[in-house]
């Protein structure tokens, strides 16, 4: 007897069981996890989460990939039983093909077999490359925004990335990836668009995951790629209400990302308003965030903001051309080569992940350890304390700070007294734009994989041979009157020492190698003319 179709969406008793087994599935993890921490022997790249996978979680790959054949893969059931015929059920819906119901737990499965898979054999066997098209055509058709839903399907995008590096997931048709780069781009881009801004940023965190993979398969998938992202990040950094509020970061490096890549769209091909307002939301990113960005993200932001300077190995073709977004392109460049400076000065390189995470873990497990030496009466107390503090902090129920400790910035005011704003005039509904997008980002470095990127200084080196050779008596006049306006750490005269902090930055061996910053070798000697503008 043949098997019946699949039906157009799962049984409840379906989804129970794919619940069932994601539960399995992350208990067999988390009893993995200790039993790698209990062994006195484990080698560093276990201790790091570079080792293998643990034995018990291999053997599950097989069993988490059967049930996603069974709902995903035509081959499981046999083709005849797929519809072909345009046969649809009493409500006119066709059925056989399969549908994107229950995504969440498909998803957090199909994260975990791309994690556990050991091998490329083991990865062919399961059929893993299949799988992983197969959830890429679906996600389009699925427009469930529950943030813990949302963040798992985009967290096979990591997976998806990894895997395919270590080995595990192996592309042997590169122009076949071309539908799935099409379908994680739109979904993607989808999210960024009209997502709430939580969703927006993890959307925008996954990107840079995204982007890389592209850049790592090859083809012409990566122009496109970049082409989603970039439009949905600057068409959503564009509508916000305010530059302060927390999504227009995750919003300026994904714009940034794809930028950088010099597969992707060149600055110069937006429009003027477009790329001024990039430019600008970029330089203020690394003045409000500039203890808080990682090597990684000020590595994209020094190199998008050096091509659209037509620096950095990218022609003058590819350079904005209007005077407000090469103004900002100059200050946002010479802001991240100097937070890079700055980063590698204290020991931190790339890989080291945002740079106040470690601090914000240790203070977490000051915190944990504190509350684990009190006793009962004392947590009773803490609770009546933290009554207190939150009654002083919101006494009126409206979120205006009161007696805190911490004055509120001059960002916070604006952003809420715009929401209050909005509320006056009759705006019931949530801003999507607002809220916290925190648990967006977990502090680990963005992926860079195709970024025109060289050796580490060579960002320095870049910036200085275009300020001597390509700049303009207005860009040099802007630049000047920006750094008067808005001075930056590190230039005690204002540009009287710009050069000498620039040719100071040591440069690593190989600079200019793989088409990232460089400078050429006849730009040294080469005096900066300010038009006269001492600061």
């Amino acid at each position: 007897s043949r098997t019946p179709a699949p039906p157009a969406t799962l049984p409840p008793v379906v989804e129970t069981a794919l619940e069932a087994l994601v539960a399995v599935a992350q208990a067999a993890e988390e009893t993995a996890e200790e039993e790698d921490e209990e062994e006195d022997d484990m080698d560093d790249d276990a201790a790091s989460g570079g080792g293998p996978p643990h034995p018990s979680l291999v053997s599950l790959v097989p069993h988490l990939c059967a049930a996603l054949r069974r709902a995903w893969l035509p081959t499981a059931w046999g083709f005849d039983a797929w519809n072909r015929g345009g046969q649809t059920d009493m409500e006119g819906e066709p059925t056989g093909a399969p549908v994107a119901c229950c995504m969440g737990d498909c998803s957090r499965l199909l994260s975990r077999a791309l994690r556990w898979c050991p091998d490329a054999a083991s990865g062919d066997q399961v059929q893993l490359a299949q799988l992983v098209a197969a959830h890429a055509s679906l996600l389009p058709e699925w427009d469930a925004w529950e943030e813990e839903e949302e963040e798992a399907a985009l967290e096979v995008l990591d997976d998806v990335s990894a895997s395919f590096k270590r080995g595990a997931l192996v592309v042997r048709d590169v122009n076949a990836m071309r539908p799935l780069f099409e379908s994680y781009g739109q979904f993607i881009g989808t999210a960024i668009d009209q997502a709430p801004a939580l969703g927006c940023a993890r959307a925008c965190r996954r990107s840079h995951a995204l982007m890389a993979l592209a850049a790592n398969v090859g083809g012409d998938a990566s122009a496109g790629v970049a082409r989603k992202i970039l439009g949905a990040a600057t068409d959503r950094l564009r509508g916000l209400v305010s530059p302060d509020l927390p999504v227009a970061r995750p919003l300026v490096l994904a714009a940034a990302a794809a930028l950088a890549r010099g597969v992707g769209p060149a600055p110069g091909s937006l429009s003027p308003n477009v790329s001024a307002d990039w430019a600008a939301n970029a330089a203020r990113t690394l003045v409000t965030s500039k203890d808080d960005l990682s090597a990684s993200e000020l590595i994209v932001l020094a190199s998008s903001s050096l091509r659209a300077l037509g620096a950095a190995g990218a022609g003058a073709a590819e350079a904005v051309t209007d005077a407000s977004a090469r103004a900002s392109a100059m200050e946002s460049a010479l802001r991240a080569v100097l937070g890079l400076r700055d980063l590698r000065a204290s020991g931190g390189e790339l890989g080291a992940g945002r740079r106040n995470a470690e601090e914000e873990d240790t203070d977490d497990d000051s915190d944990d350890d504190s509350d684990d030496d009190s006793d009962d009466g004392s947590d009773d107390s803490d609770l009546g304390e933290d009554f207190e503090r939150d009654s002083d902090v919101d006494s009126d129920g409206d979120g205006t700070p009161q007696e805190q400790g911490d004055e509120e910035t001059e960002a916070e005011f604006l952003a809420r007294y715009a929401a209050e704003a909005r509320k006056l005039a009759g705006a019931d509904d949530v801003d999507p734009d607002s809220g916290d997008v925190e648990d967006a980002d977990d502090g680990s470095e963005l992926e860079l994989d195709g970024v025109m990127m060289g050796p580490p200084g060579s960002e320095a080196r870049a910036l200085l041979n275009w300020l001597q050779s390509r700049a303009t008596a207005a860009d040099l006049g802007a630049l000047a009157a920006t750094l008067q306006a808005h001075p930056v750490d590190g230039l005690s005269d204002g540009v009287s020492n710009l050069q000498t902090v620039l040719s100071s930055i040591p440069q690593a061996a190989g600079a200019g190698a793989g088409g990232g910053p460089s400078a050429s070798s006849g730009s040294a000697g080469v005096s900066m003319d300010f038009g006269g503008l001492a600061l």
